[in-house]
């Protein structure tokens, strides 16, 4: 986020935790890394605080894993 310059990234799936200290932070970088035309597929994961993805397995947990998946393969399988 304080790079002096975001232009020419790769696509970025961006995830942030609905309740986590630093999800303005997160959605900051977003918003930034969007103006400079980065493809940016920003999402919030509902009910989620900060680290919430080395816990347990639970259904919740495993449909963000398949959500992350799915970002990646859409952009290394061209």
């Amino acid at each position: 986020l304080q790079a002096a310059d975001l232009r020419n990234l790769s696509p970025a799936y961006i995830e942030a935790a609905e309740i986590d200290c630093l999800r303005d932070e997160v959605v900051m970088y977003a918003e930034a890394l969007k103006s400079t035309g980065t493809q940016v597929e920003m999402v919030t994961v509902k009910g989620a605080y900060h680290g919430f993805g080395v816990g347990k397995r639970t259904p919740g947990l495993l449909r963000v894993r398949d959500q992350r998946f799915a970002a990646m393969r859409k952009h290394y399988e061209r």
